[in-house]
C-alpha cells in the first residue's frame, strides 16, 4: 500500500516528509530487526504494560532528540518526574527486569551481556518520492553497563535503507572507520549536533526547539498548565533572560576575584612575619655556617703558624749555629796565630837575628797600611747600626747576627714602608682632624667673646 495514496487529512503540503518506516534491532527487548512501517493515516500501539509501547517510542526520540532534552519512558512515570528508570545502556543491554540485591538495591535483569550493538532506523517520505533515512547505531565493549560507555555513530542517507545492511560493523570489530568503505553515500556523524543540522535541513525543520516540542507532546500523558507550555515550548526565551543570566555570570566571577583578592591580602598580611623571620633564619644560617668554616678551618690555621714559627726559630738557631762556626774559626785563627807567635819567639830566642827584625818591620807596615780601610769599614758599621738603632756589635757571633738582621731588614723593607705609608695617612688624618678641631674651637671662643 502506498503510504501517500489517500488524502491528507492534515492538509500536508507535497514536499512535507512523513514517518513511513520504523526499523530496530536488539533495541531493548526487541531482540533481532523489528520493522515497523507507518501508513501516512497514522499507526496505534495498543497493549499491555511492558509490552513494548514506550520502547517503540523511545526509539524514534533517540533519532530525533537532542541527547540533552531527551527523557525515555517519562509517560509511563509522570508521577515520578525526578526518576528515570531507562537509558540509552538500558536498551543497548536489553533490561527486562529489576530484581533487589542483597544489600537492598535495585539490580537489572539484562538481555545481552558482553560486548554488543544496536540500531535504530526511521525513513522519511514525501509526495515527491524523496526518501530521507536516519539512523543510529550504539554499542559497548565487554560487560559495562555505565551509560558514559555507550559509544554511538549517526547516519543519514537519501535511499531506501534497511537496518541488516549494518551486519558488516559487528564483523569488523565495531570499526567506525568501516561505515565510509561500506556504506559510502551515508553522511557518517560522531556527534548529534553534526547529525542533527543536516537531518533538520534535510526534512525542513528551521527551529531546533521543534524537536523538543515533539518530544514534549508524544512523551506526555497531559499537557499540565497551557501557559508554562506554551512559555517553554512556543515561546522564544526573552533576550532579557540571557542577559540577566549573563549578570549573573559575570557577579559571581567579580565576587570570586575579589574573594581571591582578600584572601591573597590576608594570605599576605599572614606570611609576611614568616618571610622576615625566613629572612633573618638564612641570615643566621650564614653566621652559622661562616663559624663552622673557621672552627673547621682553626686547627689548619694554628699548625700553619706554628710551621712559621719554627721556621723563624730554625732560621735564628742556623744564624746563631754561623755565629758560632765564626767565633770557633776565629778562636782557631787566634790559636794558630798564638802558636805561631810562640813558634816565633822560640825561634828568635834562639836565633835573636836580624832577619827577625826586619820581618817585624814589614809587619808593621802592612798593618798600618790596612789600618785605614779596617777603620772606615768599622766607621760604616758603626753609622749603619745607629740609624737601625743597634749597639755595635763587640764580637764576631754578635756581628753575625747584625748581619742577617740586616738582611732581614732588606727583605721586609717593602712590607715596612707600607707600614710606614699607612702611619704616616694615619698622622695626616689625625693631624687634619686637630685642625678642625682647633678651627672650631677659636671659633667658638671668638664668637663666645663677641657675645661677652
Amino acid at each position: 500500500m502506498n503510504p501517500f495514496a489517500q488524502a491528507d487529512l492534515l492538509g500536508g503540503s507535497s514536499d512535507q516528509f512523513r514517518l513511513a518506516r520504523i526499523q530496530t534491532f536488539n533495541w531493548g527487548t526487541f531482540s533481532n530487526v523489528f520493522d515497523f512501517p507507518i501508513p501516512k493515516e497514522g499507526y496505534l500501539f495498543v497493549g499491555p504494560s511492558g509490552a513494548g509501547k514506550s520502547t517503540v517510542l523511545d526509539a524514534h526520540a533517540a533519532l530525533l532528540t537532542p541527547p540533552k532534552w531527551v527523557d525515555f519512558n517519562v509517560a509511563a512515570r509522570e508521577a515520578e518526574r525526578n526518576g528515570r528508570d531507562r537509558s540509552v545502556m538500558t536498551y543497548l543491554r536489553g533490561a527486562w527486569a529489576q530484581q533487589t540485591g542483597e544489600a537492598g538495591e535495585y539490580v537489572s535483569q539484562y538481555l545481552r551481556s558482553g560486548t554488543t550493538w544496536s540500531a535504530i532506523a526511521e525513513t522519511y517520505l514525501d509526495e515527491q518520492g524523496r526518501v530521507v533515512v536516519l539512523a543510529q547505531v550504539l554499542w559497548v565493549k565487554g560487560n559495562s553497563t555505565a551509560p558514559g560507555d555507550a559509544k554511538r555513530v549517526y547516519l543519514t542517507l537519501e535511499r531506501e535503507f534497511d537496518v541488516q545492511e549494518l551486519e558488516f560493523f559487528a564483523k569488523n570489530e565495531f570499526d567506525a572507520r568501516r561505515f565510509k568503505h561500506d556504506l559510502p553515500d551515508a553522511k557518517v556523524h560522531a556527534e548529534f549536533s553534526a547529525y542533527q543540522e543536516r537531518f533538520r535541513r534535510l526534512l525542513g525543520i528551521e527551529n531546533e526547539r521543534a524537536l523538543r516540542l515533539l518530544h514534549k507532546t508524544q512523551s506526555a500523558k497531559n499537557l499540565g498548565d497551557l501557559n508554562v507550555f506554551l512559555r517553554d515550548f512556543m515561546l522564544d526565551e526573552p533576550e532579557t533572560f540571557g542577559i540577566a543570566a549573563s549578570l549573573v555570570n559575570e557577579f559571581g566571577e567579580l565576587n570570586e576575584a575579589h574573594q581571591e583578592v582578600v584572601a591573597a591580602r590576608k594570605q599576605i598580611q599572614t606570611l609576611a612575619p614568616a618571610r622576615d623571620e625566613h629572612g633573618e633564619l638564612d641570615k643566621l644560617k650564614l653566621e652559622s655556617n661562616g663559624l663552622q668554616a673557621i672552627q673547621t678551618a682553626i686547627d689548619q690555621y694554628r699548625e700553619h703558624r706554628r710551621k712559621l714559627l719554627l721556621d723563624e726559630r730554625i732560621a735564628e738557631l742556623e744564624v746563631d749555629r754561623e755565629g758560632s762556626r765564626q767565633e770557633t774559626l776565629r778562636l782557631a785563627s787566634v790559636v794558630e796565630n798564638e802558636f805561631q807567635k810562640l813558634t816565633d819567639l822560640q825561634r828568635q830566642k834562639l836565633n835573636m837575628g836580624a832577619d827577625v827584625l826586619v820581618r817585624l818591620e814589614e809587619d808593621i807596615k802592612v798593618a798600618e797600611a790596612e789600618k785605614p780601610i779596617r777603620i772606615g769599614k768599622r766607621d760604616m758599621a758603626a753609622a749603619a747600626c745607629e740609624v737601625m738603632g743597634w749597639a755595635v756589635p763587640d764580637s764576631v757571633v754578635s756581628f753575625v747576627q747584625r748581619v742577617e738582621a740586616a738582611k732581614q731588614r732588606v727583605l721586609k723593607a717593602r712590607d715596612l714602608k707600607n707600614k710606614v705609608e699607612e702611619r704616616k695617612d694615619g698622622v695626616k688624618d689625625e693631624l687634619r682632624r686637630a685642625n678642625e678641631s682647633f678651627e672650631s674651637n677659636r671659633i667658638l671662643r671668638r664668637l663666645q667673646f663677641l657675645r661677652e
